[in-house]
C-alpha cells in the first residue's frame, strides 16, 4: 500500500510529516465508514508532493536537473562565466539551466557532462552516483586491444569448433527430416 510505503520510505526524513499522515489516517479509521476513498485520496496526495520534488529542498535524494547542474559546478569550483565560455552560450542561459527555468538542449546537456565530469544520467536523476561519463569505444578498444583474440587458434581448439558445428548441422538435419516426416497415424 502507498501509504505504508510512504511512511517509511527514506526521503521522508520529518517526523512531523509522518506523524501528520498517521495523525489523519487514524481519524479516518475512526470517523469515516468508507475509509477507501479518503485513503485514496491521501495517498495521491502525498503521491503528487513527493513527486512534486520537496523533497530535493527539504535535502531528500532527488535533485532538479537544475539543482545538479549547480552542484557539478560548484565541485569543479568553476563560475558560471567559465562554464558559458566552455559551452558558447551566455551566462544568463547557464543561469536559467541552474534555475530550472529552461532546460539544456541535449547536445549542451552532454557537453555541461563532459566538462563537470560527470554522466548525463546523473545530471537527469536516473542515477545517484556522481561518476564520468562511460568511456568511448576508442578507449575500450585501447584498453583491450592486447587480449589474444586477434591470434590464430591452436589445432586442438579449432577441431573442437570444427566438430561442435558439424553435430549442431547433424542434429538439425535429424530434427528437420522429423518434422518433414509424413505422420502415419493420420
Amino acid at each position: 500500500m502507498l501509504l505504508v510505503w510512504t511512511l517509511f520510505s527514506p526521503r521522508f526524513r520529518f517526523g512531523t510529516i509522518n506523524l501528520i499522515i498517521v495523525l489523519l489516517w487514524n481519524l479516518v479509521k475512526r470517523f469515516c465508514k468508507n475509509s477507501f476513498y479518503f485513503r485514496t485520496y491521501l495517498d495521491l496526495y502525498v503521491l503528487f508532493w513527493y513527486n512534486l520534488g520537496i523533497e530535493g529542498s527539504w535535502g531528500g535524494i532527488m535533485n532538479s536537473l537544475g539543482e545538479r547542474l549547480r552542484e557539478a559546478r560548484t565541485n569543479k569550483d568553476l563560475t558560471q562565466d567559465d562554464v558559458a565560455s566552455r559551452l558558447g552560450v551566455t551566462r544568463s542561459v547557464i543561469a536559467r539551466y541552474e534555475s530550472n527555468t529552461n532546460d539544456p538542449p541535449s547536445e549542451n546537456l552532454k557537453k555541461l557532462a563532459e566538462i563537470y565530469d560527470v554522466s548525463t544520467d546523473w545530471l537527469l536523476g536516473i542515477t545517484n552516483v556522481m561518476g564520468s561519463p562511460p568511456q568511448s569505444d576508442d578507449s575500450v578498444y585501447a584498453a583491450h586491444r592486447d587480449d589474444g583474440y586477434d591470434k590464430p587458434l591452436d589445432p586442438e581448439t579449432l577441431a573442437y569448433i570444427n566438430k561442435a558445428v558439424e553435430e549442431a548441422f547433424k542434429k538439425r538435419e535429424e530434427w528437420l527430416k522429423k518434422r518433414n516426416k509424413p505422420n502415419k497415424g493420420k
